[in-house]
Formats: structure tokens, C-alpha cells, sequence
């Protein structure tokens, strides 16, 4: 019981330290609201404090003004009143009346007079007295800037701290809230989409159960129908990669073939490229290559491939026809390669050369009369021009011409 009464005590004591704590917090801020009310009109009450010095500032030079003109007038009315004498004296002696109206008029004046100056007496005072109220709540206020306004100061500062805390808190606050709402959405929408599948699920199931013989039919069908899509497309594919390879397989055998034709030729560079492109070239202009070529013909051999001279014909041919070039080179080859070689034998003829480029010439004779022969030549290139595939080979190419077959 002894240490459930002591928890007791010190919770209640807690509670009145926080308690304090809150009336300290508010104390400090009702005082810190004080102080800018104060602040507020003692920067008020010195600028009015200014005014007035200004305003007695002026009274007191205009008061100052006012007596020398005072004196001033003074003196010219003594003056006058004296050459006003002189000139009664030189002139009549004026009536008893004249003389008593003239002293009222004095008198008057100098009742005016008296009155002005009791009213600018009276105003100065009331000045004074103002000045003097002005100047005790200066010195007090000026006392509490330089004694009281260090102590508002650093409570000030203080609360400016507390408010600074307070506003971290406040961020960090708002920002766990907002983690926590984002975190609440993600969770909702996935439980949201969750259901909704379920749902769907649920609903497809009904669905089918539901349907009759036949639609259960067409949606197998139609499933079976993707399936054998799907794997339509894929082995489609893989025979357009396998044409596509051996299509660059073919390719490459075929200029195999033909630069191990051309290297067995051993034929020099000018009268191929000459015979290939169908130009003309002077008979002077080839021997004295020839007889160039035959003093370095080994290291030729060695370096210069018949591939370079493809390459440079390919490279010469495709800027001036890139279209016709195909047909042309194909034309060319197979009458060098696969002709008569009546061409080959003339070059083979010219003079001191042919010691350098013997050779065994076969020559092609055909089976068939020459009018059958004639014929058939014709109708296999007739057949070979109209049967001659589209470049490149594509999937629709290879099944329209299954399609015809």
C-alpha cells in the first residue's frame, strides 16, 4: 500500500510540473504579447514625444518672435505718440472730447494686447506641462530599454526557440501522416484490385458453369485456336532465321565458288575488269601492263587476291548503276567463266606472251544439234528469267510460291 500511495504522489507530482510547464508556456507568451504591445506605444508615444518638442521648438521661436515684434511695435507707438505730441503741440489745442476718445482707443489697443499675450502665456504653459509629461515617460521608457528590454530580449529568444521545436515536431508529424496515408492507399487499392480479381474470377467460373454445350465448345476451340497461333508464330520464325541463315550461308559459298574460279583463271586485273565491264581497252596499253605485271607477277600473287579485284569492281559498278548491277556482273561472269573462251585464247595469242601464260583450254561441246541447242538455250533462259526468284527471300515470298506449288 506504502508504494502505491508513493506512485501515486509522484504521478500527481508530475501532472503539476506539466501543468506549471503549460502555465509557464502561456505566462511567457502573454508577457512576450505585453512587451510588443508596450514596444508598440513607446515607439508611438516617442515619435508624439518628438512632435511636441518640434511643435514647442516652434512655439518657443514664434514667442520669441512675437515679443521682439512686440517691442518693436512698442517703440514705433512711442515714437509716433511722441511725434503725434510734437505735432499738437505746433498745431491747435484739440477738444476734451477728441482727447477721450483717443485714450479709449489706446486703452483698447492695449487691452487687445494683454489678451494675446495672456492666450500665448496660457498655450506655453499648457506646452510645458506636456513637454514635462513627454519627458517622464521618455526617461521611463529609456530606462526599461536599457535595464527591462535585455530580460523581454532573452525571453524572446527563448520562445522563438520553443516555437522553432514546435514547428520541427509539427513537420515531422505531418510527414508520418503522410507516410502512414500512402502506405493506407497502396494497401486499399491492392486489396481493391485483389477482390476485384476474385470477383472476376468468380465470375467466369459461373459463367462457364453455366453456358451451354456448344459456347464450352467454341471457347475450348478458341483457346486450342491461341495455343496453335502462338506456336504458328514461333516455328514461322525460327524458318525465317533458318532462311535468313542459309540464305548468308549460300551467299557466302557462291562468292567462295567464284573467287576460287577467278583465282584459278590466273588471269591479270585490267583484261578481267576490261572483260567483265565489256570495255575497251588498247592492245599497247595491255602489253605494256603485262610485261609490268610478269617482272612482279609472284609478289602480285602473293598480296593482290582475286577478292581486291572483285571488291574495286563492285565498288566502281555500284556508283555508276547500283540498280543494274546484279544482272550485269552475273552476265559477265558466266561469259568469262562458262563461255567459249574465245576471248581468253586471243589474250592467250598476243605475241611474246604466250610463253608467260600457257595454259590448257577446254572447250564446251553440246550434245544436241545446234538449231535444238539453240532452242533449249533459249527456252531455259526464258524460263530462267521469268523463274528467277525476288531478292530478298520473305516469309510471304516462301508461302506464295508453296502456295502455287
Amino acid at each position: 500500500m506504502g508504494k502505491t500511495e508513493k506512485k501515486g504522489k509522484g504521478k500527481k507530482k508530475e501532472g503539476k510540473k506539466s501543468k506549471s510547464e503549460d502555465k509557464l508556456t502561456f505566462a511567457e507568451a502573454l508577457l512576450a504579447f505585453q512587451i510588443q504591445i508596450k514596444e508598440s506605444s513607446i515607439d508611438a508615444s516617442l515619435a508624439e514625444i518628438r512632435q511636441i518638442e518640434e511643435k514647442n521648438r516652434r512655439y518657443k521661436e514664434r514667442n520669441e518672435r512675437l515679443k521682439a515684434e512686440q517691442l518693436g511695435y512698442i517703440k514705433n507707438i512711442l515714437i509716433e505718440t511722441k511725434e503725434q505730441e510734437r505735432e499738437l503741440a505746433k498745431k491747435e489745442v484739440v477738444n476734451g472730447e477728441q482727447v477721450d476718445e483717443a485714450i479709449k482707443e489706446k486703452w483698447e489697443f492695449i487691452r487687445n494686447n494683454e489678451q494675446i499675450l495672456e492666450d500665448l502665456r496660457s498655450q506655453v504653459n499648457d506646452l510645458d506641462k506636456k513637454v514635462m509629461e513627454k519627458q517622464t515617460e521618455k526617461e521611463y521608457w529609456l530606462e526599461y530599454k536599457n535595464v527591462g528590454s535585455k530580460d523581454h530580449a532573452k525571453q524572446i529568444q527563448l520562445l522563438e526557440a520553443e516555437i522553432c521545436k514546435i514547428k520541427e515536431i509539427f513537420k515531422e508529424i505531418k510527414e508520418h501522416f503522410r507516410k502512414t496515408l500512402e502506405s493506407m492507399k497502396n494497401d486499399i487499392s491492392r486489396l481493391a484490385e485483389k477482390r476485384m480479381d476474385a470477383k472476376k474470377e468468380q465470375a467466369t467460373e459461373y459463367a462457364i458453369k453455366h453456358i451451354d454445350r456448344k459456347s464450352r465448345q467454341e471457347i475450348k476451340e478458341n483457346d486450342w485456336m491461341n495455343k496453335e497461333v502462338a506456336n504458328y508464330r514461333k516455328d514461322v520464325y525460327d524458318l525465317e532465321v533458318a532462311v535468313q541463315k542459309l540464305e548468308e550461308e549460300n551467299l557466302e559459298l557462291i562468292r567462295h565458288l567464284f573467287n576460287c574460279r577467278l583465282k584459278d583463271l590466273n588471269i591479270p586485273r585490267n583484261l578481267f575488269l576490261t572483260q567483265a565491264a565489256g570495255l575497251e581497252v588498247p592492245a599497247e596499253e595491255l602489253l605494256e601492263k603485262d610485261v609490268e605485271l610478269s617482272t612482279s607477277s609472284d609478289i602480285e600473287a602473293e598480296h593482290a587476291t582475286p577478292e581486291s579485284m572483285i571488291d574495286t569492281y563492285l565498288s566502281d559498278e555500284e556508283e555508276l548503276k547500283k540498280s543494274n548491277l546484279l544482272e550485269s556482273l552475273s552476265q559477265d561472269l558466266t561469259d568469262i567463266l562458262y563461255g567459249d573462251g574465245k576471248d581468253l585464247q586471243e589474250y592467250l595469242r598476243l605475241g611474246p606472251l604466250e610463253l608467260k601464260l600457257m595454259s590448257i583450254v577446254g572447250r564446251a561441246i553440246s550434245i544436241q544439234k545446234d538449231g535444238k541447242d539453240a532452242s533449249v538455250k533459249g527456252h531455259i533462259e526464258d524460263i530462267s528469267e521469268t523463274t528467277r526468284p525476288k531478292w530478298p527471300i520473305t516469309y510471304e515470298l516462301i508461302k506464295s510460291t508453296f502456295s502455287l506449288k
